[in-house]
């Protein structure tokens, strides 16, 4: 809602504030503050400010005729995309008090290679909130869980497809922003994000529609079979 609500000022001041250094050949300045800025709409995945933003700061290069600015700036929103790219975003939906997967990837991509250590974030949470460790020789791996957050309701699954964090006894707390973070022995770390949307269910509303439907179905049962008499 923030990022809606003041997108289109949020990009007019910024615009503002980086044509200062284009029109003064300030390229350093300039390149550090988009950056910056790009980072923060990366961050708080504000995509369609960063997407404007983009175009806005280009065009401003372009019409000002600083070709060097232009792509320098270039190569820096770039590489912010990149750094700052989390993976796709998978829709999970739980009932409330149910279960819920979180799916996560762990499958190498080379067959002489292996996860070592998966750890799980929760949007607002600098720490883990769950980690999954096997760097230890042996074969022996060992599973931890924040107990505020989850206590004993979490495990990680290994033996789905694609493995994936269970959690249990679901609540409404629950709900949000996961990114699932795996380290290779060998390939490069691997991110995936999963959105939790958490689903109260009240049973005082579900069981009249039952009752009706099932009065319903036992109705049309008698209006067959006193047809069927009639034949």
């Amino acid at each position: 809602m923030w990022c809606s609500r003041f997108s289109f000022a949020y990009c007019i001041l910024t615009c503002l504030i980086l044509l200062y250094p284009i029109l003064t050949y300030r390229i350093l300045t300039c390149c550090v503050l988009t950056c910056c800025v790009l980072t923060c709409c990366v961050l708080t995945c504000c995509v369609l400010t960063c997407c404007v933003l983009t175009c806005c700061i280009l065009t401003c290069c372009v019409l000002t005729c600083c070709v060097l600015t232009c792509c320098v700036l270039t190569c820096c929103v770039l590489t912010c995309c990149v750094l700052t790219y989390r993976g796709p975003i998978h829709p999970v939906k739980g009932v409330k008090g149910g279960r819920a997967y979180l799916p996560c990837d762990v499958t190498p991509l080379h067959a002489n290679d292996r996860h070592v250590l998966v750890l799980w974030y929760k949007d607002g949470i600098g720490t883990p909130i769950h980690s999954h460790d096997s760097r230890r020789t042996g074969g022996r791996t060992q599973e931890w869980s924040d107990m505020k957050t989850f206590g004993e309701r979490v495990r990680f699954d290994l033996l789905s497809t694609p493995s994936s964090l269970v959690l249990e006894r679901l609540k409404t707390e629950d709900a949000g922003l996961y990114r699932c973070r795996v380290d290779f022995k060998r390939s490069p770390t691997r991110n995936a994000r999963a959105n939790l949307t958490v689903i109260n269910v009240q049973l005082g509303r579900i069981l009249p529609a039952l009752v009706r439907k099932l009065d319903m179905c036992v109705g049309l049962a008698d209006l067959a079979l006193d047809l069927a008499v009639l034949r």
